[in-house]
């Protein structure tokens, strides 16, 4: 089945971004893992304390600088030729939060697809680099540190809008899937007030999860584990489970196909 536009938030950013370069299920995959070896190979997790240290010294807002990440992203789309978020040949729509103005920002390479009708997020009215916009997309409050962009200080998208259903202008789309990761057997350990805030923001941003899922025709959930969301080295083992889901459950694209056709 054809794709005619996605949006992400974060890790989902990554994803979309690249099934906006025109990459096939395989590719995306394939590019996924190689991308998480080289993730972890460069050693951003690594030392945590020492980098607390050298952060706090430095005067950022996260514990790792985003940099590191904006410059992995950037190589990752420039291997398929979109270094631009205009050289995406799909619609494409990615997340981020002004942390000062409680604004939703918007990255797209196609405006007239994602407007927002009553000004619930703004456009961003400029072209940006593709791995640039994914990076302040997945600029995790307290992990990572803010974009700054044209004097905006951007975060997570997540923090507004994990899942980005709303974005799509259904005057161009007869058909709207959503993909979540909603898991909500949580036995986690709250010892540090670092995991208590986690925990915090998880639960706010499940319950938004479940109420942007209800603007969607499919909705597709992966009950993924919390402790391998975050884990570097997991994807393997992620991508299998989902595998297996979709095996269990299949969808019927034929018959998503056809109410597509028929608007």
């Amino acid at each position: 089945m054809a794709i005619d536009a996605v949006a992400g938030t974060s890790m989902g950013a990554v994803i979309a971004a690249l099934v906006a370069c025109g990459l096939s299920a395989q590719q995306i995959e394939d590019a996924l893992l190689e991308a998480e070896k080289e993730f972890a190979e460069s050693g951003i997790f690594s030392r945590p304390a020492q980098k607390i240290i050298q952060h706090v010294r430095e005067h950022n807002n996260g514990f790792v600088a985003l940099q590191d990440l904006h410059q992995m992203a950037c190589g990752l789309y420039e291997k398929f030729g979109c270094r631009m978020l205009s050289d995406c040949p799909i619609p494409l729509a990615i997340t981020s939060v002004d942390i000062h103005t409680s604004e939703l920002v918007v990255f797209t390479n196609k405006p007239e697809f994602f407007k927002s009708a009553t000004g619930d997020w703004i456009i961003y009215p400029h072209d940006i680099e593709l791995g640039l916009a994914v990076a302040a997309s997945c600029a995790f409050p307290l992990v990572f540190s803010t974009a700054c962009i044209d004097e905006r200080q951007l975060v997570d998208g997540g923090v507004m809008m994990n899942l980005p259903t709303p974005l799509f202008n259904r005057e161009h789309f007869s058909v709207l899937m959503s993909v979540t990761m909603i898991y909500d057997a949580v036995d986690r350990q709250l010892a540090s007030p670092f995991n208590v805030a986690i925990q915090s923001l998880d639960i706010l941003i499940r319950q938004l999860d479940r109420q942007m899922t209800k603007q969607a025709d499919i909705q597709v959930n992966f009950p993924i584990e919390p402790h391998l969301v975050f884990k570097v080295g997991a994807g393997r083992e992620v991508i299998a489970a989902a595998k297996e889901m979709l095996l269990d459950n299949p969808i019927d694209y034929d018959l998503l196909e056809k109410h597509r056709r028929q608007g």
